[in-house]
């Protein structure tokens, strides 16, 4: 699935030993602007890698901007036989970048 995203924050952190990265995004489209009696806005959500390429591969200028995101499906790390969706790909002008 591809859709439009403005990443806000990547970060990284250790946890048990291993470096692990996080993106913290909207998703860019108005789509998806809540109005409900508790909350306004957009949601602010996370996707967490198993490793530091999110965090080494995003370089500053990207955030803050809205990219092209490819989402895909992929085995949950704590239980194979549940399904997670990270962000495979981004795309910011003519450059892509891979995060998986």
């Amino acid at each position: 699935m591809k859709t439009e995203i403005l990443i806000l924050n990547v970060n990284t952190f250790e946890k048990e030993g291993q470096k692990k990265s996080r993106i913290g995004f909207i998703f860019a489209k108005k789509e998806y602007l809540q109005n409900t009696a508790k909350f306004k806005g957009y949601a602010e959500l996370s996707m967490f890698y198993e490793n530091e390429l999110p965090f080494n591969n995003i370089p500053l200028e990207i955030i803050g901007n809205v990219v092209e995101a490819t989402i895909r499906e992929v085995p949950n790390v704590t239980n194979p036989l549940r399904k997670r969706q990270v962000i495979e790909s981004i795309k910011f002008k003519d450059n892509v970048i891979n995060l998986l």
